[in-house]
């Protein structure tokens, strides 16, 4: 009998875990509404240009990035975040980019320019400054412990306002069979609480 309430105990813990796993763990980037000033909250920059206002966003209370390459620099804006190794994360930003010049957007393993890069992408145009804001949706799988995001204007007149910049991980649609295994261990608790309960 002891060792039927073991394996109950055991099948509703292993159950209780297989649905906590597929919790999200929200925004892996400090600020990344970019509503507060970025270059105090969690972002660098440097090179060339850049501003934090409200002219292209949706309203006076919806602040974002605008990059600009200037004076033959290169613009760009960096956030290191913390990350698990194998594990799928999901980048997702709002953007509004001039047709002149390039803008690049990437993801590299580590805090350096050695390490390697899990995602690197030239970003697609969205028609000028009148254009519509875009949304660019990647996915990337972590190397290591910690990931640098960054994005680029790489040549002279590239511009691009950046807003609601995430890196969140993938979340797990739960299997019929994970369902069962969750349904089978609240079972078995309500069991063994009954059986103790009688007793």
């Amino acid at each position: 009998m002891i060792s039927l309430k073991k394996s109950l105990l055991t099948l509703a813990a292993a159950s209780l875990l297989s649905v906590s796993a597929m919790a999200d763990t929200g925004n892996l980037l400090q600020d990344g509404n970019l509503d507060l000033n970025p270059v105090y909250n969690g972002w660098n920059f440097g090179s060339g240009a850049y501003s934090w206002n409200n002219i292209k966003t949706s309203g006076p209370t919806d602040y974002g990035v605008l990059l600009r390459a200037s004076g033959g620099r290169d613009s760009y804006m960096t956030q290191t975040f913390s990350t698990v190794a194998g594990t799928t994360y999901t980048l997702s930003f709002d953007y509004l980019r001039s047709a002149r010049g390039a803008v690049q957007f990437g993801v590299q393993d580590g805090a350096t320019d050695a390490g390697a890069w899990m995602l690197y992408e030239a970003l697609p145009d969205s028609k000028g400054g009148s254009g519509t804001w875009k949304t660019g949706t990647y996915t990337f799988t972590a190397l290591s412990d910690h990931a640098t995001l960054g994005f680029v204007t790489a040549s002279l007149a590239a511009k691009v306002y950046l807003n609601n910049v995430s890196v969140r991980t993938l979340a797990p649609v739960p299997e019929p069979a994970s369902m069962a295994l969750f349904m089978a261990g609240l079972g078995a608790l309500g069991f063994v609480s009954r059986r103790r309960r009688v007793k």
